[in-house]
């Protein structure tokens, strides 16, 4: 019997790439259009988006398939969450 994990989908990034104006977040659409924009993120994979109490962005991602693993926003995502 083959076991097939489940791909990861919530991400926490504790920092954020210069430029953005990510120090002082005044709405969501600001949130929302960093993780488009900044990161790439497509926007119909975005199913969640958080600023946390220590100000560390969670993102929830939905409707993951095989190949969004190896598409370099995912991979970056990855690599840069804590």
């Amino acid at each position: 019997m083959k076991i097939v994990n489940e791909p990861e989908k919530y991400f926490v990034i504790s920092e954020f790439e210069e430029g953005w104006g990510m120090e002082e977040i005044e709405c969501e659409e600001q949130v929302y259009d960093y993780c488009v924009d900044a990161l790439f993120i497509p926007e119909e994979k975005i199913e969640d988006l958080a600023i946390n109490d220590e100000f560390y962005l969670e993102v929830t991602l939905k409707d993951l398939e095989s190949d969004d693993l190896g598409e370099d926003w995912y991979v970056n995502l990855f690599k840069m969450s804590k």
